[in-house]
């Protein structure tokens, strides 16, 4: 028997009117989209309902998730036409997908001639201006806070098979289609294929065979294949005392025993942790300036013959190579006086011997030459520009590297080259001077320890900028890309400490930094990462960082 009938029908109508509106899940804020079979809630959802919905973003076309965005993790979602982000602040932005799209297509944005035409206006911020159409839309619906900068100027392209006149914007594309219409390009669907594109690039299995490594652009190249570096610096066998012996010494002191099946199963081991390259360090006394390479009847010494070993070893395991030439090589002997003497005693006998072989991806020269200083300890960082001495010293040390490049080049001409420097801007810092490294090497690498200071006088807080873990690492990136060199970028030495009084991270966050610092490298273009363990293990080392 039904007491309250007017109560009844109120909630069979509630019913009936609700179930016409299958895009929306009352009870978890949620909006759903039976086109795309995604969601949107919560702040973007406001941000979506408020700013244009559908016509202005497209459907959502996926849930939310953490990124990587210009260096800072963030909550955001992808739509067709944008990606919203959610900024540490609280605040909902739409994200620079005009300036990322242009940057994946390798098309760097160019400072526009500020020239003033009628009914158009001038932004001194890009040197760009917007006209017609284009500028109607953009003051109408938003201007700088939705679009940001014009960062092209009006052009024709095809896009779908249609002639259409563009304009690029930091966060949009303009579209101008018949009619007079401009619509908002779907830049979220663009950009996520080509990241797509790339993420298949960064996970092709290592080839099993050892191919010779090239630079094409931006990339790495092995067999007609991309090569992406997934190194580890392979320092001593596990299991040596560190104390005894810090670095391997290839049978050259009696400190540290030449263990051949402990180094078998560390690579072993390596290369099931998906590592494809190790980093060797080639001491300039073991290999030279102690005892000759050769002996008067040309064979090699024993250092020599476990070197080849060790490369035998790695590359019967599908890992390549990367030797570091000229490891303590004194530094205050770097002059044109000492040039000889490294090339005869050190860099020619090795090169040399080992040229036109493949499964070597590169020859390193020198770790580090611009820090350390026998100058003043203000010259710790050769950028110093507040102490006199530090300029002269920086522009010895890179006619230094410089001659020994050139020297490798001769030597086994095909070769890759590079020299690993502490700090990434050390590839085009002092600007005051007439060199720069970056003009000199095939590749880019650099190290980051942001949690590992070094009182230098300038850097006692971070390693780079002070901006710490993710943002200096993406600042460093970016400054070599700003370059227009477009050469490959490997960071060959990261790592962070998380045993002992040092320790600043858990195992679990040093492993999810890793893999944010691998993430930003390949959004960036890089070309790898090399890991510097502070570990027992080489599994707490690497973890899962890459695909196996």
């Amino acid at each position: 028997m039904v007491r309250h009938p007017q109560r009844f029908i109120f909630w069979i109508v509630f019913a009936c009117v609700f179930s016409l509106f299958p895009t929306t899940t009352w009870a978890s804020d949620a909006r759903c989209f039976p086109e795309t079979g995604q969601c949107i809630n919560g702040a973007i959802r406001q941000y979506w309902e408020r700013n244009g919905g559908l016509s202005v973003f497209g459907f959502p076309k996926g849930s939310q998730t953490r990124e990587i965005v210009e260096g800072v993790p963030l909550t955001v979602q992808w739509f067709e036409r944008d990606r919203l982000e959610i900024q540490p602040n609280g605040l909902v932005t739409a994200g620079r997908l005009g300036a990322r799209v242009l940057e994946l297509q390798g098309t760097s944005w160019q400072f526009g001639p500020q020239e003033r035409l009628n009914g158009c206006q001038t932004f001194a911020e890009t040197g760009h201006k917007i006209c017609g159409e284009f500028a109607r839309f953009w003051q109408r619906n938003g201007g700088v806070t939705r679009f940001g900068f014009p960062i092209t100027n009006e052009f024709v392209t095809t896009i779908e098979g249609r002639t259409l006149t563009v304009q690029y914007f930091e966060r949009r594309r303009f579209e101008l289609h018949p009619g007079n219409q401009v619509l908002l390009g779907l830049l979220g669907n663009e950009v996520q294929a080509i990241q797509q594109y790339q993420n298949w690039f960064y996970n092709v299995p290592t080839n099993p065979y050892m191919h010779w490594v090239s630079a094409d652009g931006p990339r790495l190249m092995a067999g007609g294949q991309p090569f992406e570096v997934r190194g580890m610096n392979y320092v001593r066998a596990t299991g040596v005392d560190a104390s005894r012996c810090w670095s391997l010494q290839f049978g050259a002191d009696a400190n540290c025993p030449w263990d051949v099946p402990g180094m078998t199963a560390d690579l072993d081991r390596l290369r099931g942790l998906g590592v494809n390259t190790v980093r060797l360090f080639l001491n300039y006394y073991v290999f030279g300036g102690a005892v000759p390479i050769f002996d008067g009847a040309g064979r090699p010494n024993i250092a020599l013959q476990h070197l080849e070993e060790l490369i035998n070893l790695a590359n019967a395991r599908g890992i390549y190579v990367i030797p570091v030439l000229l490891i303590d090589h004194p530094k205050h002997e770097m002059d044109p006086a000492h040039y000889d003497s490294a090339i005869r005693l050190h860099v020619r006998p090795l090169v040399s011997y080992f040229a036109n072989r493949p499964g070597i991806v590169a020859w390193d020269v020198f770790n580090e030459p611009d820090i350390g200083s026998e100058v003043d300890k203000r010259c710790w960082d050769w950028d110093n520009a507040d102490y006199a001495e530090c300029f002269p010293l920086a522009e010895k040390r890179m006619r230094f590297v410089e001659a020994m490049l050139r020297e490798v080049k001769t030597l086994d001409p095909n070769r890759l080259r590079t020299t690993g420097l502490a700090f990434a801007k050390s590839h085009f810092e002092p600007r005051e001077s007439a060199l720069r490294v970056a003009d000199m090497v095939d590749f880019y690498t650099f190290h980051y320890y942001d949690d590992s200071p070094y009182d230098s006088g300038r850097y006692k807080a971070h390693w780079y900028y002070g901006k710490g873990f993710t943002r200096d690492l993406y600042r460093s990136l970016q400054e070599l890309k700003a370059l227009g060199q477009n050469k490959p970028v490997v960071v060959t030495e990261i790592g962070f400490v998380t045993e002992g009084r040092e320790a600043t991270r858990s195992l679990a966050q040093h492993h999810a930094d890793l893999k944010l610092a691998r993430e930003l490298i390949r959004e960036s273009g890089g070309a790898g990462l090399v890991i510097w363990s502070f570990q027992s293990t080489f599994d707490d080392a690497v973890g899962d960082v890459f695909p196996r």
